[in-house]
Protein backbone atom coordinates (compact mmCIF):
# COMPACT_ATOMS: atom_id res chain seq x y z
CA UNK A 1 0.00 0.00 0.00
CA UNK A 2 2.69 2.37 1.15
CA UNK A 3 5.07 1.62 -2.08
CA UNK A 4 1.92 2.27 -4.46
CA UNK A 5 1.34 5.58 -2.52
CA UNK A 6 4.53 6.88 -3.14
CA UNK A 7 4.40 5.52 -6.64
CA UNK A 8 1.61 8.00 -7.10
CA UNK A 9 3.02 11.23 -5.09
CA UNK A 10 5.81 10.49 -7.18
CA UNK A 11 3.84 10.47 -10.48
CA UNK A 12 2.20 13.29 -9.51
CA UNK A 13 5.45 15.55 -8.71
CA UNK A 14 6.63 14.61 -12.26
CA UNK A 15 3.71 15.64 -13.90
CA UNK A 16 3.57 18.90 -12.16
CA UNK A 17 7.12 19.48 -12.91
CA UNK A 18 6.36 18.63 -16.45
CA UNK A 19 3.24 20.98 -16.40
CA UNK A 20 5.60 23.53 -15.18
CA UNK A 21 8.64 23.21 -17.75
CA UNK A 22 6.56 25.31 -20.55
CA UNK A 23 5.55 27.76 -18.02
CA UNK A 24 8.89 28.68 -16.82
CA UNK A 25 10.48 27.95 -20.76
CA UNK A 26 7.97 30.70 -21.36
CA UNK A 27 8.82 33.43 -18.90
CA UNK A 28 12.17 32.52 -19.38
CA UNK A 29 11.78 33.94 -23.49
CA UNK A 30 9.53 36.75 -22.10
CA UNK A 31 12.31 37.62 -19.95
CA UNK A 32 14.87 37.56 -22.95
CA UNK A 33 12.64 39.16 -25.29
CA UNK A 34 12.12 42.16 -22.60
CA UNK A 35 15.89 42.28 -22.28
CA UNK A 36 16.27 42.54 -26.10
CA UNK A 37 14.06 45.18 -25.73
CA UNK A 38 15.82 47.30 -23.50
CA UNK A 39 18.71 46.96 -24.98
CA UNK A 40 17.17 48.59 -28.29
CA UNK A 41 15.44 51.06 -25.63
CA UNK A 42 18.81 51.98 -24.62
CA UNK A 43 20.33 51.76 -28.26
CA UNK A 44 17.31 54.78 -29.55
CA UNK A 45 18.31 56.96 -26.61
CA UNK A 46 22.44 57.10 -26.82
CA UNK A 47 21.20 57.43 -31.39
CA UNK A 48 18.87 60.70 -30.13
CA UNK A 49 21.68 62.05 -28.41
CA UNK A 50 24.10 61.68 -31.28
CA UNK A 51 21.80 63.53 -33.39
CA UNK A 52 20.66 60.03 -35.02
CA UNK A 53 17.05 60.85 -34.99
CA UNK A 54 15.98 58.55 -37.80
CA UNK A 55 18.00 55.71 -36.41
CA UNK A 56 16.64 56.55 -32.76
CA UNK A 57 13.18 56.17 -33.95
CA UNK A 58 13.83 52.95 -36.09
CA UNK A 59 15.34 50.82 -32.77
CA UNK A 60 12.86 52.40 -30.40
CA UNK A 61 10.01 51.19 -32.80
CA UNK A 62 12.56 47.62 -32.42
CA UNK A 63 11.70 47.86 -28.94
CA UNK A 64 8.36 48.09 -28.99
CA UNK A 65 7.49 45.85 -31.70
CA UNK A 66 9.54 43.17 -28.94
CA UNK A 67 7.40 44.42 -25.82
CA UNK A 68 4.35 46.48 -26.75
CA UNK A 69 3.79 47.18 -23.28
CA UNK A 70 6.81 48.94 -22.45
CA UNK A 71 5.37 52.33 -21.74
CA UNK A 72 8.87 54.12 -21.44
CA UNK A 73 9.58 53.53 -25.32
CA UNK A 74 6.36 55.03 -25.57
CA UNK A 75 6.96 58.04 -24.02
CA UNK A 76 10.70 58.54 -25.41
CA UNK A 77 8.87 57.88 -29.02
CA UNK A 78 6.56 60.81 -28.07
CA UNK A 79 9.26 63.14 -26.47
CA UNK A 80 11.95 62.67 -29.91
CA UNK A 81 8.67 63.53 -32.09
CA UNK A 82 7.63 66.57 -29.90
CA UNK A 83 11.58 67.51 -30.39
CA UNK A 84 10.67 66.88 -34.64
CA UNK A 85 8.09 69.32 -34.20
CA UNK A 86 5.74 66.61 -34.65
CA UNK A 87 3.03 67.06 -31.85
CA UNK A 88 0.12 64.64 -33.88
CA UNK A 89 2.86 61.81 -34.23
CA UNK A 90 3.87 62.89 -30.42
CA UNK A 91 0.20 62.33 -29.14
CA UNK A 92 -0.01 59.32 -30.52
CA UNK A 93 2.94 57.49 -28.77
CA UNK A 94 2.10 59.83 -25.83
CA UNK A 95 -1.63 58.52 -25.10
CA UNK A 96 -0.25 55.32 -25.62
CA UNK A 97 2.28 55.32 -22.65
CA UNK A 98 -0.78 57.24 -20.30
CA UNK A 99 -2.50 54.58 -21.17
CA UNK A 100 -0.15 51.98 -20.16
CA UNK A 101 1.00 53.73 -16.96
CA UNK A 102 -1.72 56.26 -15.74
CA UNK A 103 0.65 57.39 -13.30
CA UNK A 104 3.58 58.16 -15.64
CA UNK A 105 3.54 62.04 -14.66
CA UNK A 106 6.30 63.07 -17.39
CA UNK A 107 4.35 61.67 -20.08
CA UNK A 108 0.76 63.49 -18.98
CA UNK A 109 3.13 66.49 -18.93
CA UNK A 110 4.84 65.80 -22.10
CA UNK A 111 0.94 64.72 -23.93
CA UNK A 112 -0.16 68.41 -22.42
CA UNK A 113 2.79 69.81 -24.39
CA UNK A 114 1.67 68.13 -27.32
CA UNK A 115 -1.79 69.17 -27.27
CA UNK A 116 -0.78 73.02 -26.47
CA UNK A 117 1.07 72.31 -29.54
CA UNK A 118 -2.43 71.43 -31.83
CA UNK A 119 -4.21 74.26 -29.86
CA UNK A 120 -6.29 71.50 -27.85
CA UNK A 121 -6.29 73.87 -25.05
CA UNK A 122 -8.71 71.85 -23.00
CA UNK A 123 -7.43 68.62 -23.47
CA UNK A 124 -4.09 70.07 -22.52
CA UNK A 125 -5.22 71.18 -19.22
CA UNK A 126 -6.44 68.54 -18.83
CA UNK A 127 -3.15 66.16 -18.93
CA UNK A 128 -1.27 69.08 -17.14
CA UNK A 129 -3.35 68.30 -14.24
CA UNK A 130 -2.94 64.92 -14.33
CA UNK A 131 0.52 65.55 -13.73
CA UNK A 132 -0.25 68.30 -10.86
CA UNK A 133 -2.02 64.99 -8.98
CA UNK A 134 1.67 63.62 -8.34
CA UNK A 135 2.47 65.21 -4.85
CA UNK A 136 6.10 63.07 -5.19
CA UNK A 137 6.93 65.02 -8.84
CA UNK A 138 10.41 66.72 -8.11
CA UNK A 139 10.26 69.86 -10.85
CA UNK A 140 6.40 70.76 -10.09
CA UNK A 141 7.47 74.22 -11.23
CA UNK A 142 7.75 73.08 -14.86
CA UNK A 143 3.89 72.19 -15.11
CA UNK A 144 3.14 75.49 -13.87
CA UNK A 145 5.60 77.01 -16.29
CA UNK A 146 3.22 74.90 -19.16
CA UNK A 147 0.18 75.78 -17.70
CA UNK A 148 1.19 79.24 -17.73
CA UNK A 149 2.39 79.43 -21.70
CA UNK A 150 -0.84 77.47 -22.08
CA UNK A 151 -2.97 80.09 -20.25
CA UNK A 152 -0.77 83.19 -23.03
CA UNK A 153 -1.35 80.85 -25.80
CA UNK A 154 -5.13 80.94 -25.06
CA UNK A 155 -5.14 84.62 -24.97
CA UNK A 156 -5.91 85.14 -21.06
CA UNK A 157 -2.46 86.72 -19.67
CA UNK A 158 -4.10 87.45 -16.29
CA UNK A 159 -4.81 83.87 -16.16
CA UNK A 160 -1.24 82.90 -16.70
CA UNK A 161 0.57 85.42 -14.15
CA UNK A 162 -0.15 83.39 -11.30
CA UNK A 163 0.73 80.19 -13.01
CA UNK A 164 4.31 81.35 -13.52
CA UNK A 165 3.91 82.71 -10.11
CA UNK A 166 3.54 79.25 -8.14
CA UNK A 167 6.12 78.01 -10.39
CA UNK A 168 8.69 80.99 -9.56
CA UNK A 169 7.60 80.34 -5.39
CA UNK A 170 8.47 76.65 -6.00
CA UNK A 171 11.63 77.49 -7.69
CA UNK A 172 13.16 81.46 -6.94
CA UNK A 173 15.85 80.67 -9.02
CA UNK A 174 13.85 79.21 -12.21
CA UNK A 175 14.67 81.62 -14.84
CA UNK A 176 12.40 80.15 -17.44
CA UNK A 177 10.08 80.77 -14.71
CA UNK A 178 10.74 84.08 -14.47
CA UNK A 179 11.06 84.91 -18.10
CA UNK A 180 7.26 83.67 -18.52
CA UNK A 181 5.90 86.02 -15.54
CA UNK A 182 7.95 89.05 -17.11
CA UNK A 183 6.21 87.99 -20.35
CA UNK A 184 2.51 87.87 -19.04
CA UNK A 185 2.73 91.10 -17.48
CA UNK A 186 4.06 92.40 -21.02
CA UNK A 187 0.57 90.92 -22.26
CA UNK A 188 -1.48 92.22 -19.74
CA UNK A 189 -0.27 95.70 -20.39
CA UNK A 190 2.18 96.08 -17.06
CA UNK A 191 5.38 96.95 -19.14
CA UNK A 192 7.38 97.92 -15.59
CA UNK A 193 6.40 94.67 -14.10
CA UNK A 194 7.48 92.85 -17.02
CA UNK A 195 10.89 95.13 -17.04
CA UNK A 196 11.64 93.83 -13.46
CA UNK A 197 11.28 90.56 -13.67
CA UNK A 198 13.74 90.66 -17.26
CA UNK A 199 16.13 92.55 -14.83
CA UNK A 200 15.55 89.52 -12.13
CA UNK A 201 16.93 87.21 -14.55
CA UNK A 202 19.73 88.93 -15.70
CA UNK A 203 20.83 89.37 -12.02
CA UNK A 204 20.56 85.79 -11.66
CA UNK A 205 22.02 84.09 -14.67
CA UNK A 206 23.73 86.61 -16.42
CA UNK A 207 25.26 84.27 -18.94
CA UNK A 208 22.85 82.33 -19.90
CA UNK A 209 20.44 81.95 -22.79
CA UNK A 210 17.37 83.12 -20.48
CA UNK A 211 19.74 86.31 -19.76
CA UNK A 212 20.26 87.25 -23.62
CA UNK A 213 16.53 87.19 -24.39
CA UNK A 214 15.65 89.16 -21.42
CA UNK A 215 18.40 91.61 -22.19
CA UNK A 216 16.44 91.38 -26.04
CA UNK A 217 13.38 92.44 -24.48
CA UNK A 218 14.91 95.05 -22.16
CA UNK A 219 16.32 96.64 -25.49
CA UNK A 220 13.35 96.95 -27.41
CA UNK A 221 11.60 98.41 -24.40
CA UNK A 222 14.06 101.04 -24.40
CA UNK A 223 13.82 101.38 -27.73
CA UNK A 224 10.30 101.99 -27.98
CA UNK A 225 10.80 104.91 -25.12
CA UNK A 226 13.11 106.48 -27.39
CA UNK A 227 11.42 106.28 -30.49
CA UNK A 228 8.33 108.33 -28.36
Amino acid sequence: MMGGRAIRVASMVLLCALAAAPVRARASERSETDNEAKRYFRLGTLQFEQGKTKEAIEAIDKALKLNPRYDEAYYYLGFIYMQQSQPAQAIKALKRAVKLNPYYTEAHNQLGLAYRDQGKYKKAMTQFEAALDDKAYRAPEKIHLNIGYLHLKEGKPAEAIPSFQRAVALNPNYLRGILGLAAAYRASGQPDLAAKEYRRVVELGPDTPEAAEARQQLGARDGKRDAS
